[in-house]
Order: C-alpha cells, then structure tokens, then sequence
C-alpha cells in the first residue's frame, strides 16, 4: 500500500476576549503524519472537527432556528374520533459545536482516489418549540415544549483525489442518520399529554435537513480555512 502524506498547518492566537482561537495558515508549524491506517486518519478528522467547531460558534450555528408548523391529529373520545390540531412556532435546536467522532474512520483507495466514510455524533443535542394545542370541544392549552435527543448519528462521505503533483479533499454528502431515544418535556399540556410522543416525532423530522446544512456549510469552511495540504508520494 501507498504512504500518503497529509500535512495539516496549524497556529493559535489570543483572542480578544482572553481565549484561544484556533487559525490555520499555510505555514511551517506543521501537524504531518502518514496515512496508512483508521488510527491516523482519526487524528486528522479529530483536527478538523475542532476547526468546524469553531466555524459552527462564529457564524452563530451552534443554536439553529427551526421552522413553525401545524399538524391536526385525531383523538377517540368514547364512540367517536375527534379533531385537533397542535402549531409550533419559535422553534430552536441547540448544541451542534458538541459533534464528534463516534468511531473509527473508514477509508478505502481505488487507483487515485481515496473514499473516508466517517461516523459521526452529537455528544449533547436539544429542541424547543413554544406551542397550542387542541382538541376540539374538550381541550385547548398552550406552552413550551424541550427535548433531549439521547441518541444520534452523522454519516459523513468525504473523497481525496491524489496525483504525482497536487492533491484535493471534498467533502460528498453529510447525512443525519438517527434520531433516537427522545425525552419530551412540556408545560401546560394537561388532558392532551398523550401528544408527547407525537411532538417528537413532528418535530424531529423537521430538524435533519436544518443540522444537516449548518454541520455540512461549517465543514466545508473548516477545511477551506484549514488550507489542508496534501503531498502525495
């Protein structure tokens, strides 16, 4: 098997406010390590996910906004079915800069061309929505509902195109893959308490295409911003 040479430029600055910023920078400081295994592709995908981190907190994707909505719902009350609806509106999810590695890369060459398959997870994820709710001629109530999503995965896909003399890393599809094991909370709902559970749902389905769009665009400036390098041998 071939070494490829991955050289990674990174520098610290102080920030105004004290902490450390990471920036990266075509310069001598160099990270460089050879990839031949899952372990030392790790390391790389390690870095670059403190980058998006970074990215994600300055431009302000850490909390994303989510979009209102309105499903009607029946529910049986004695002999017949009756009709409700429950609307959300302010909506947020919460928690993207907590993104992690959850497994060892995979990686894969054919001929040039080297394919990483990446497993990905947030550590910490939430969703909140202020809301009504009713149930026609028995109840209407209004509040705010919380999550915590205890379960997730990210699948991301990323190729490196390798010639004798420059070498390229994109970045091909980034897929929320689970969302699992939600835990709904919600003030005021009284008698329609048995929505809980379709609240999840609802709303979960509205959330992977918002994740999947801020942790793809802050990926994508990690590695502009990184300059990530490649020197193939």
């Amino acid at each position: 098997m071939r070494t490829y040479l991955f050289i990674l430029t990174l520098t610290f600055v102080a920030a105004t406010n004290g902490q450390q910023t990471a920036k990266l920078f075509p310069e001598p400081n160099n990270i460089t390590t050879s990839v031949d295994s899952s372990y030392n592709i790790n390391k790389i995908v390690d870095i670059l996910l403190a980058l998006v981190k970074v990215e994600l907190n300055s431009k302000d994707l850490d909390r994303l906004d989510l979009p209102d909505f309105q499903e009607d719902f029946k529910k049986k009350v004695g002999p017949i079915r009756v009709k409700g609806y429950f609307k959300g509106w302010s909506g947020w999810t919460k928690s993207l800069t907590s993104l992690r590695r959850t497994g060892d890369a995979i990686v894969n060459e054919n001929g040039g061309k080297i394919s990483l398959e990446i497993p990905l997870g947030f550590a910490d994820l939430q969703f909140g929505y202020q809301y009504q709710a009713k149930l026609r001629r028995v109840a209407s109530t209004s509040g705010h509902v919380t999550a915590t999503v205890g379960s997730n995965a990210v699948r991301l896909q990323a190729t490196a195109v390798l010639s004798t003399t420059e070498c390229s890393a994109s970045v091909d599809s980034i897929q929320l893959t689970d969302l699992g094991n939600i835990k709904v909370k919600a003030t005021g709902l009284g008698p329609l308490n048995f929505l809980l559970d379709k609240i999840a749902t609802w709303v979960t389905k509205r959330m992977h295409s918002k994740i999947e769009d801020a942790v793809q665009n802050g990926l994508k400036k990690a590695i502009d911003k990184a300059g990530l390098k490649f020197n193939c041998f």
